[in-house]
């Protein structure tokens, strides 16, 4: 979820906690409920209400520790 869903092939502008959930199950085989898709959007600093990007060395940094969870996030 590094970029916008309409530059990954989904025909949206923002990422959104059911488009998350729907991305990250079919990407990458997780299955997430949509209360944590919304925490891991807001810990991303990616909100559907504002849909700019967060800054890209906090996501890289987000993006890095969900690797080393194996794609398991839980919150801080």
């Amino acid at each position: 979820m590094h970029e916008p869903p309409d530059e990954v092939g989904i025909d949206a502008t923002a990422w959104t906690p059911a488009l998350a959930q729907k991305f990250l199950e079919e990407t990458h085989g997780v299955k997430y409920s949509v209360s944590s898709c919304r925490r891991l959007l807001k810990e991303a600093k990616l909100s559907h209400e504002n849909p700019a990007k967060a800054d890209e060395d906090e996501q890289e940094r987000f993006h890095d520790e969900l690797k080393k969870r194996n794609g398991r996030w839980t919150p801080p």
